[in-house]
């Protein structure tokens, strides 16, 4: 999972797209409140737990809005984990009405290799994180979108200036548990043009990582495969840039 350690001021950091952000977030409230604020029945003393550990008020929507990361509300149901309740304005390629109740296992049923390789491996780490102990990772993805929902079934655009065109997207993703049973599921989304992301050092990393990747993994993580040839074309040129 990659997962690295954090201190209780480092759970939610603010960058300078802040205000942006909330802005985002209200809008996206106001246009569809249904698909952003969920809960699913039972699941009130959580998002109170959760919104309460996150920004001392008991309103999960109140919350949602002090952050830039959307919230997701796990809790320990059973025999899994199941994303309960959350406010979710920026996913990455998924409907978060579609996912409301289902166990970690089953939400990630598209990733492949989950269920066989780290499926149960992050179950037992959800069940082993601490009181209050931060965890964060970071994942990354290609789009043509400069936008924070990324509407899943979208078409890319076509590339004309792959530094200005591509856009990379990272979630900084945190864990912390707050309650019995509890865990919020933080995702903050950053968005740049390729060109601002990736320096001479990282491109030949990044073009070895696209290039190894697993044809399966890259379709579900939509990497421009019809435009992956321009795209690397970049990365190595980017590479040898002083």
């Amino acid at each position: 999972m990659g997962l690295k350690p954090a201190g209780p001021a480092e759970w939610f950091v603010p960058d300078p797209a802040f205000e942006f952000d909330i802005g985002e977030k209200r809008r996206r409230l106001t246009e569809d409140p249904r698909r952003v604020l969920l809960s699913e029945s039972g699941a009130d003393h959580a998002a109170r737990q959760a919104a309460v550990a996150v920004a001392g008020t008991e309103s999960l929507l109140e919350a949602g809005l002090s952050v830039q990361a959307d919230l997701v509300v796990l809790g320990r149901q059973r025999d899994s984990w199941r994303f309960m309740a959350g406010m979710v304005c920026f996913p990455t390629a998924w409907e978060p009405t579609e996912k409301l109740g289902l166990s970690v296992m089953a939400i990630h049923e598209p990733v492949p290799g989950y269920a066989d390789e780290i499926g149960s491996a992050v179950d037992r780490y959800l069940d082993r994180l601490g009181p209050d102990r931060v965890q964060w990772r970071r994942n990354w993805s290609l789009t043509t979108s400069d936008q924070l929902w990324l509407r899943p079934g979208r078409s890319e655009a076509p590339i004309g200036d792959t530094g200005s065109d591509v856009w990379f997207r990272s979630e900084r993703q945190t864990f912390r548990r707050v309650g019995e049973g509890i865990i919020v599921f933080g995702i903050h989304v950053h968005l740049w043009p390729l060109a601002v992301a990736i320096g001479p050092t990282d491109a030949a990393g990044l073009a070895n990582e696209i290039r190894t990747m697993p044809s399966a993994f890259k379709q579900y993580k939509e990497l421009l495969a019809t435009q992956e040839g321009a795209i690397l074309e970049w990365l190595d040129e980017r590479s040898t840039t002083d």
